[in-house]
């Protein structure tokens, strides 16, 4: 990376740096190296004001004191495993416990709290890496970890995630944004929603997958733009449970393709999302309490939802062991596209 370029599209940030990418059309997106997390995405809403469309803190402090992965791109592995355990070449393997008996997101090795390194940077695309080296947080191999973030002037920001190891380990990556389409002036209980699937994971109270279920004639069934707060307060076992949506929908289809679409008719924003995994955590930000968030905003439940994408939630433990799996000699690739479109 060339030194004038950091300079350049970067600016310092307590003992982090933040990068600006714009496109042609106004778009501005934050990125930083802390965590390699998204800490603002500016779009023109209705009438060209200016509309951040994610959550966020003013200042790298609070993003490392901060326990809600805001922002942050979420791993080594993202979501959760049950007890932290799971077989790996007839060998039992324990990771960091770190919800309860669940390993969730990384545990102490997680990435939205690491320095990363900056690669290449310029006006439109950045480059990061990362390491977890073996034994932290249990995980089995040194893994490095390659994050690009492009913002294209179709106003499209592209996330492409690799990574190698040095042995035998499990990786799912995510970005961990939380979007509100209406730049917090509401929450996003009135935000409409699309996610193309026809199935989606049921939790047990340890919020670990139990059983995979059809959306059809239940408060999962996105098929059709729905507005989120439609079904969000049920007495539905599911919803009851996470108190929200906080679930894994097996998409539709496979490769890069269009998987979900949420829409805020306050700003006339619309943010279409593919992606090449097989699935997609949505979550409705049932957890968001009294936080402190920038410009003085207190973050509430509803006050954001996250679209991340990824493998299964305990994939490890399920038959499709092998897909979430990362061998010497193989390279993980992941691809996640946020576009938005604006009335």
């Amino acid at each position: 990376m060339q030194v004038n370029n950091k300079q350049k599209f970067g600016r310092k940030w307590g003992e982090y740096t933040l990068f600006s990418l714009t496109n042609s059309n106004l778009i501005h997106v934050d990125i930083t190296d802390l965590g390699a997390s998204l800490v603002n995405f500016y779009v023109p809403g209705k009438g060209g004001r200016r509309v951040n469309i994610v959550l966020g803190y003013d200042t790298a402090k609070a993003y490392l004191e901060g326990d809600a992965f805001i922002g942050g791109v979420v791993g080594p592995w993202a979501n959760r495993i049950n007890g932290g355990a799971f077989k790996l070449d007839g060998n039992t393997v324990q990771l960091e416990q770190n919800e309860g008996a669940n390993h969730l997101h990384g545990a102490s090795a997680g990435l939205h709290k690491k320095h990363w390194e900056v690669e290449t940077v310029t006006r439109q695309k950045i480059t990061l890496k990362a390491r977890i080296k073996q034994g932290e947080a249990g995980f089995p191999a040194n893994i490095s970890i390659y994050v690009t973030y492009q913002l294209t002037n179709d106003n499209a920001l592209n996330i492409h995630y690799k990574a190698q190891s040095d042995g035998t380990t499990p990786i799912n990556l995510t970005q961990h944004a939380y979007f509100n389409l209406s730049g917090g002036e509401e929450n996003i209980l009135d935000h409409m929603i699309h996610i193309d699937a026809e199935t989606y994971l049921a939790i047990d109270d340890q919020f670990i997958p139990s059983r995979k279920c059809a959306v059809a004639g239940t408060a999962m069934d996105f098929r059709q733009p729905m507005r989120i707060g439609s079904y969000i307060h049920l007495e539905d076992e599911q919803l009851l449970i996470a108190g929200g949506y906080d679930h894994c929908w097996c998409l539709n289809g496979r490769g890069l393709r269009p998987i979900a679409q949420v829409y805020a008719k306050k700003t006339g924003i619309t943010l279409n999302i593919a992606t090449d995994q097989v699935g997609v955590q949505f979550y409705s930000g049932n957890s968001l309490q009294d936080i402190d968030g920038r410009n003085g905003a207190i973050y509430q439940k509803y006050d954001g939802l996250c679209l991340e994408t990824q493998c299964y939630p305990d994939q490890v433990n399920m038959t499709e062991l092998a897909e979430c799996i990362l061998k010497l000699g193989e390279l993980y690739r992941h691809t996640t596209v946020y576009q938005v479109i604006t009335d």
